[in-house]
Protein backbone atom coordinates (compact mmCIF):
# COMPACT_ATOMS: atom_id res chain seq x y z
CA UNK A 1 0.00 0.00 0.00
CA UNK A 2 1.12 3.60 -0.51
CA UNK A 3 -0.19 7.14 -0.34
CA UNK A 4 0.42 10.34 -2.30
CA UNK A 5 0.77 13.95 -1.19
CA UNK A 6 0.56 16.63 -3.87
CA UNK A 7 0.24 20.30 -4.73
CA UNK A 8 -0.65 22.12 -7.93
CA UNK A 9 0.03 25.82 -8.46
CA UNK A 10 -0.86 27.99 -11.44
CA UNK A 11 2.11 30.35 -11.73
CA UNK A 12 1.32 33.53 -13.65
CA UNK A 13 4.17 35.06 -15.64
CA UNK A 14 6.23 31.88 -15.64
CA UNK A 15 7.04 29.85 -18.74
CA UNK A 16 6.80 26.06 -18.56
CA UNK A 17 10.15 25.59 -20.29
CA UNK A 18 11.86 27.71 -17.63
CA UNK A 19 10.33 25.57 -14.89
CA UNK A 20 11.41 22.38 -16.61
CA UNK A 21 14.93 23.78 -16.95
CA UNK A 22 15.04 23.84 -13.13
CA UNK A 23 13.94 20.21 -12.94
CA UNK A 24 16.70 19.29 -15.38
CA UNK A 25 19.35 21.25 -13.43
CA UNK A 26 19.86 19.70 -9.98
CA UNK A 27 22.19 22.55 -9.01
CA UNK A 28 18.98 24.63 -8.59
CA UNK A 29 17.07 22.09 -6.48
CA UNK A 30 18.23 23.53 -3.16
CA UNK A 31 16.87 26.94 -4.19
CA UNK A 32 13.27 25.72 -4.39
CA UNK A 33 13.14 22.12 -3.09
CA UNK A 34 11.55 21.60 0.30
CA UNK A 35 14.16 19.21 1.70
CA UNK A 36 17.31 19.69 -0.37
CA UNK A 37 20.44 21.57 0.66
CA UNK A 38 22.39 20.62 -2.47
CA UNK A 39 22.31 18.28 -5.45
CA UNK A 40 24.76 17.14 -8.09
CA UNK A 41 23.92 15.06 -11.13
CA UNK A 42 26.39 12.36 -12.11
CA UNK A 43 25.19 12.66 -15.73
CA UNK A 44 22.47 14.52 -17.60
CA UNK A 45 19.03 14.30 -15.98
CA UNK A 46 17.46 11.53 -18.03
CA UNK A 47 15.81 8.20 -17.30
CA UNK A 48 18.24 6.04 -15.30
CA UNK A 49 20.48 8.92 -14.18
CA UNK A 50 21.59 9.32 -10.56
CA UNK A 51 21.56 12.63 -8.68
CA UNK A 52 23.39 12.87 -5.36
CA UNK A 53 21.14 14.90 -3.06
CA UNK A 54 22.14 16.37 0.28
CA UNK A 55 19.18 16.50 2.62
CA UNK A 56 18.42 19.49 4.81
CA UNK A 57 18.86 18.87 8.53
CA UNK A 58 20.55 15.50 7.97
CA UNK A 59 24.26 14.73 7.60
CA UNK A 60 23.97 12.38 4.64
CA UNK A 61 23.54 12.33 0.88
CA UNK A 62 21.07 10.12 -0.99
CA UNK A 63 21.53 8.65 -4.46
CA UNK A 64 18.28 9.66 -6.17
CA UNK A 65 17.43 7.75 -9.33
CA UNK A 66 15.59 9.41 -12.21
CA UNK A 67 12.93 6.85 -13.13
CA UNK A 68 11.34 8.99 -15.82
CA UNK A 69 12.32 12.12 -17.69
CA UNK A 70 9.88 13.52 -20.24
CA UNK A 71 11.78 16.57 -21.55
CA UNK A 72 9.88 19.80 -21.18
CA UNK A 73 7.15 18.19 -19.08
CA UNK A 74 8.01 15.82 -16.25
CA UNK A 75 10.75 14.33 -14.07
CA UNK A 76 10.10 11.45 -11.68
CA UNK A 77 12.70 10.58 -9.03
CA UNK A 78 13.00 7.67 -6.62
CA UNK A 79 14.88 7.46 -3.36
CA UNK A 80 14.89 4.61 -0.87
CA UNK A 81 15.73 5.64 2.67
CA UNK A 82 15.59 2.81 5.20
CA UNK A 83 12.16 1.19 5.23
CA UNK A 84 10.45 3.43 2.71
CA UNK A 85 10.32 4.21 -1.00
CA UNK A 86 9.71 7.84 -1.98
CA UNK A 87 8.75 8.72 -5.54
CA UNK A 88 8.78 12.43 -6.27
CA UNK A 89 7.04 13.69 -9.40
CA UNK A 90 7.72 17.14 -10.82
CA UNK A 91 5.43 18.20 -13.66
CA UNK A 92 4.82 21.39 -15.57
CA UNK A 93 2.48 22.36 -18.37
CA UNK A 94 1.84 25.66 -20.10
CA UNK A 95 -1.40 27.51 -19.34
CA UNK A 96 -2.64 30.89 -20.53
CA UNK A 97 -0.33 33.48 -19.02
CA UNK A 98 1.91 31.05 -17.20
CA UNK A 99 2.58 27.48 -16.16
CA UNK A 100 0.80 24.87 -14.05
CA UNK A 101 3.31 23.36 -11.63
CA UNK A 102 2.40 20.03 -10.04
CA UNK A 103 4.58 18.27 -7.46
CA UNK A 104 3.75 14.98 -5.75
CA UNK A 105 5.37 12.55 -3.35
CA UNK A 106 4.23 8.93 -3.23
CA UNK A 107 5.29 7.06 -0.11
CA UNK A 108 5.35 3.28 0.20
CA UNK A 109 7.12 0.58 2.14
CA UNK A 110 7.18 -0.92 5.62
CA UNK A 111 7.66 2.43 7.39
CA UNK A 112 5.15 4.46 5.35
CA UNK A 113 2.82 4.76 8.34
CA UNK A 114 5.32 7.01 10.07
CA UNK A 115 5.35 9.30 7.06
CA UNK A 116 1.54 9.28 6.90
CA UNK A 117 1.51 10.93 10.30
CA UNK A 118 3.39 13.83 8.69
CA UNK A 119 1.15 14.11 5.58
CA UNK A 120 -0.27 17.49 6.60
CA UNK A 121 3.21 18.93 7.11
CA UNK A 122 4.41 17.54 3.76
CA UNK A 123 1.35 19.01 2.00
CA UNK A 124 2.35 22.45 3.29
CA UNK A 125 5.98 21.86 2.29
CA UNK A 126 4.96 20.94 -1.26
CA UNK A 127 2.81 24.07 -1.50
CA UNK A 128 5.82 26.15 -0.43
CA UNK A 129 8.00 24.26 -2.92
CA UNK A 130 5.82 24.94 -5.98
CA UNK A 131 5.54 28.61 -5.09
CA UNK A 132 9.26 28.90 -4.38
CA UNK A 133 10.00 27.39 -7.78
CA UNK A 134 7.70 29.90 -9.48
CA UNK A 135 9.34 32.77 -7.58
CA UNK A 136 12.82 31.50 -8.48
CA UNK A 137 11.91 31.34 -12.18
CA UNK A 138 10.29 34.78 -12.09
CA UNK A 139 13.41 36.27 -10.49
CA UNK A 140 15.36 34.86 -13.43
Amino acid sequence: MSFTIEDTFDAVGVRAEEVYACYADPSTWHLWGHNTSGARARTAVETGAIVDVKVRRYPWTYAVRIVEADPGRRVVCEVKPIGVRLVQTYEVEPIDGGARIHHAITVGGPLERGYSLLAGQYTKLLARETRALAAYVRAG
